[in-house]
Parts: C-alpha cells; structure tokens; sequence
C-alpha cells in the first residue's frame, strides 16, 4: 500500500463529522455559485465567489448575516472538495472587510453637499494662495535684500511713488521726518528671474492691494514701520538667505494645518470624532502614502500618495508636522500622544486638539476662499471621496471596506444619490 493510500486526506476526514443537513446545504449553495458562473461565463475563482455575494447583498438585497452564511456553506463545499475555504484568498477577505451586519445609511438627507476630488483640489489651492499680508512681507524682504533700505524707509513709500517698468522699478523713498528739504531718494530695483524676482512681488502686491496709500500700510496717517519690521527681520533671523526668509513668511500655520486636515481627511474619509481623536503617532509614513491607525476601526487605513502634486497628503502633513515640532522645540519632545490637528491661533499653535465645530468652520473658510457656493460641512469630505470612487467604478465592497462603512447598503444608497445627479437632464446634457 502506498504512503499516498496509507494518509487519509483532510476532506475524507471531514465528511463524517458534517452532518446530512449542512453537506446538502453546501452542495445547494455550491450548484448555485457554479449556475452564476456559468450564466456569466466566468471561471471558479475568488473573483467570481465576490461577484457572487456582491449580486446576492445588492440584488437579492440580503443581509451582511445572511452573505455570510452563503459563504460559509461555499467554503464548507470546498473543504469537502479538498480545496481550501474561499474566505483564506485575499480577494475574499477584502470583500468580508466592507460586509457589515449594521443598518444602511437612512433615507433622510445628507447633512452636506459632497466635496468630490477636483472640489477639494480647489479648496487646497484657494487655501494656500498668499494673503495680501504674506505678499507684503515677500515684498518687503526681497525689497530690503536687493536695496539695503530698511524697513522705516520701506513704510514710508507711497504707490505713487512706485514706478513699474519691464525690467525694474524705480522707488522715489522719501526722507525721515524733519529732513524734508533734502528731497526724495530714487532707488532703481533689478528684475530678477525666478520666484524671488522683487518688481514681480510689487506687482502682485499691487494688485492684491490696489494703487493708492502706502505701499506697506500706514495706521491713522503715521508711517508705522513694526509689520515691515517684523517681515525684514526674518531675512536677520534667517542669516541672510531670502529663499528660507521668504519661505518662513509665504505660508501660515493655519493654512499648512487646514490643507493637511482636508487631504487626509479626504483621503482617509474620516469622520468628526475620528479627525478630534486621530494622534500624531496614528499617522505613519510609508513608501506608498500615510497608514492612519484610526480609533474604532478593525484595520489601518491607507492614504496614498500623489507625489509631485499641491494635493499630496503625504506632503501636505510632512509640511504640518514640522511647523508643529518647530513651535515644539521649547516644550522639550514630542509627545507620540500629541492630537494630530491642533489649534492654530495666528501664528501660534497651541497643544489641544480642534473640535468638531472647527472642522466645519475649516471646511466653509475653505470654500468661501474658493468661492464654491452651497451646504458644506466636514463630512462632505467623506462623502466626495465615495461618490469620487463610485464614479471611477471602484468595487462595493472596496469602498466600504476603506470607508469602514457598517453595510454594502450604504454605499448604494451613495450610489442611489450619484445617479440622481448623473441621470438628471443636466447630468446627461453635462451640465
């Protein structure tokens, strides 16, 4: 006898403690399975046992228990076959993350519009366009670095006193109080290429402030020159180098942490409590995006990158992060149980997390920025990233399984909801 006769294989084993009711119940769902493949002409594979449930969840609108049971059965079929349970593939098991027993979304109304992928793009680039006040300051270092003026002599010039050419500009500065009969002092500024031109920071700055008054601002009539002051001294503090000086003055914290909040919130499709509760140490970088450990679901979520764009998330929470432990440096190290969003006030941050109501006043400053009309609140961010997956045809399961949404019915009832715009006569006229 051989050793092959000798061993007994697992299925033989198994069939005699499998009773009469659950091996007919097996063979039941596994005739089933193999008539929706057939109708489909599909092979036997993982794929088609997830096209299978996913019919049955949506079509025959079973339950999460109820799928489960078919599954249950398929695998008792297979392990009766000799082959190991479907729901040991990887495919399977992706699919089981996003089947939830829980109840669907309701029937009411969405609490805001979805922000959609191309509308928080917007909002990040509305986000990070420079103030008024950052041109300035660009204006006012990369004026001092070229002519040597200081920031009383920068105060006190008027835009009429700003000539504008092609390739320079002529500044008529006028002296200090009580040496007025030595007249104005005309100092020529070369254009230079690049980000870090000074004419090219004047003629935004004039177009972001208008053509009358001073150049830098005055308070009641009175050249005050402490905010170019304030702006010219980063240009000392950064030991001469104008790209680092101009760089500390073009961003605030406010907008590194609001354009980081919004693409990770996007991207991981957090919900309010999540976003408060989400910690530094939740937040680690990989080579494929940002993994989120976020409090309440079973897994990580994945966050990946868009490496090279102003809407990479990886990016964006890097820039964060270092204004963050910079401000930090005074409060010895950092703590891994840090909130990851912290309070902004200014151009100071302080060490407490942003409430629920402060996302969505992040979310409305947003889109008043950009101009984008209608209902937005946080959860808008959430609700654009599945509308944004359904309409790239990403798979049920897949969107609820990243969602951590608690059914399948969830997210047809997003789907019911993107057709109602699709389907509509502007939808169809592409309006």
């Amino acid at each position: 006898m051989s050793d092959q006769e000798a061993t007994p294989s697992r299925a033989s084993l198994l069939a005699p403690a499998v009773t009469v009711e659950r091996h007919k119940g097996a063979d039941l769902e596994a005739s089933e399975y193999r008539r929706f493949c057939d109708r489909l002409r599909l092979p036997v594979s993982a794929e088609a046992v997830v096209l299978y449930l996913t019919w049955v969840s949506e079509d025959l609108d079973e339950s999460g228990r109820a799928v489960r049971r078919r599954l249950a059965r398929l695998d008792l079929a297979a392990r009766l076959a000799g082959a190991p349970p479907w729901s040991s593939d990887d495919v399977v098991r992706r699919f089981l993350r996003g089947l939830h027993r829980e109840r669907a979304l309701g029937a009411g109304e969405a609490r805001g519009e979805p922000l959609y992928a191309e509308l928080v793009h917007v909002l990040v680039d509305a986000l990070m366009r420079p103030t008024a006040t950052q041109q300035r300051d660009r204006a006012a270092i990369l004026l001092a670095a070229q002519t040597g003026l200081s920031s009383a002599a920068l105060a006190r010039i008027y835009w009429h006193q700003v000539r504008l050419r092609r390739d320079c500009a002529e500044l008529s500065v006028p002296p200090p109080p009580g040496r007025q009969r030595w007249g104005p002092s005309v100092v020529t500024v070369e254009a230079t290429g690049g980000a870090l031109c000074p004419v090219l920071a004047l003629r935004r700055l004039r177009a972001a402030s208008g053509q009358l008054g001073p150049v830098f601002g005055s308070t009641g009539g009175v050249w005050d020159a402490a905010q170019v002051l304030r702006a010219v001294n980063h240009l000392a503090a950064a030991g001469g180098d104008v790209a680092a000086a101009v760089a500390r003055v073009s961003v605030s914290p406010r907008q590194l942490r609001d354009r980081a909040l919004l693409l990770v919130g996007y991207g991981a499709a957090l919900r309010t409590h999540e976003t408060t509760s989400l910690t530094r140490a939740d937040v680690v970088e990989s080579d494929e995006g940002l993994l989120l450990q976020v409090a309440g679901r079973k897994e990580a979520t994945a966050v990946p990158h868009d490496a090279g764009q102003p809407s990479d998330p990886v990016a964006a929470w890097q820039a964060w992060t270092r204004e963050a432990q910079r401000q930090g440096q005074g409060q010895g190290h950092e703590h891994p149980g840090e909130p990851a969003f912290l309070v902004v006030s200014g151009s100071r941050i302080w060490r407490k997390p942003v409430n629920e109501q402060a996302l969505n006043d992040i979310v409305q400053e947003a889109c008043n920025l950009a101009g984008l009309s209608g209902h937005y609140v946080y959860t808008s961010l959430r609700a654009g990233l599945i509308r944004t997956a359904l309409r790239a045809d990403q798979q049920t399961h897949d969107i609820a399984a990243h969602t951590d949404l608690r059914s399948l019915g969830s997210v047809t009832r997003h789907l019911r909801r993107e057709h109602l715009l699709s389907r509509s006569v502007a939808g169809q006229l592409g309006l």
